[in-house]
């Protein structure tokens, strides 16, 4: 039996519909992912910090104050870490030159790659929220973050390698520890978080599980549902 090899009317607009679909999902991607520039406000540690000096080879020794942050990013409060030890910020300035980047690609000036990345979103799937429910343990998640970005060694440490925290009062001793104990548990993880870095060519970056979704990309995801509803309504009908 002879079959014809043209689709039929219905096949043709079947498959449009769906290039199109696929056309506005990379479209609502690119949405979500393009970094726009956006006004940021820390107002805090969410949790107290720790007074900390950390070593690097080659570098003078530096003494940080070391915890997680509340502030308001794009009009949405939010939770974060910074990742940077050579660029800084201050409490209550409104800067308006932050953009969202992939975690992979942070920091600018010495990006991390995509297995630090994964370390990160390793540890804090596992420990962001609960590092928020002390100051030793927002600390603690401060110290290893720092350590997965900047470490050089293949093994993470906060007390050994080329970054390390030097010995302190009782509160640094058991951050130190308890930073040491959430880096030795990331090989058993398999739970990770969706972050993203918060960039500034001028001031400090931060990373955080959460970033407001723009109203358009809202939009648009709305309509496309609400388009495919409809035509699968006209066809059940037919």
């Amino acid at each position: 039996m002879f079959r014809s090899s043209f689709p039929s009317p219905f096949t043709r607009a079947r498959g449009a519909f769906r290039g199109f679909a696929a056309a506005v999902c990379v479209a609502a991607t690119l949405s979500f992912s393009a970094p726009a520039t956006a006004s940021l406000v820390q107002n805090a540690f969410a949790n107290g910090s720790l007074n900390v000096t950390i070593e690097r080879t080659g570098r003078p020794d530096q003494n940080v104050r070391a915890g997680g942050f509340t502030g308001v990013f794009a009009g949405s409060s939010f939770l974060s870490y910074c990742i940077e030890l050579a660029q800084n910020f201050k409490f209550g300035v409104n800067y308006t030159n932050y953009t969202v980047v992939p975690l992979a690609s942070a920091p600018t000036n010495a990006p991390m790659g995509a297995t630090k990345a994964m370390h990160l979103a390793l540890l804090v799937g596992k420990n962001f929220t609960d590092s928020f429910t002390s100051t030793i343990k927002t600390a603690a998640m401060q110290l290893a973050i720092w350590e997965i970005v900047h470490e050089t060694n293949s093994t993470y440490s906060v007390t050994n390698g080329h970054f390390k925290v030097d010995d302190g009062n009782n509160d640094v001793n058991q951050a130190r520890t308890l930073a040491n104990t959430w880096l030795g548990e990331l090989s058993g993880l398999k739970t990770m978080a969706s972050l993203v870095t918060l960039s500034s060519p001028t001031n400090q970056d931060f990373i955080t599980t959460v970033v407001p979704v723009p109203p358009s990309a809202l939009l648009l995801g709305s309509g496309l549902l609400l388009g495919m509803w409809g035509i699968r309504r006209r066809r059940t009908e037919a």
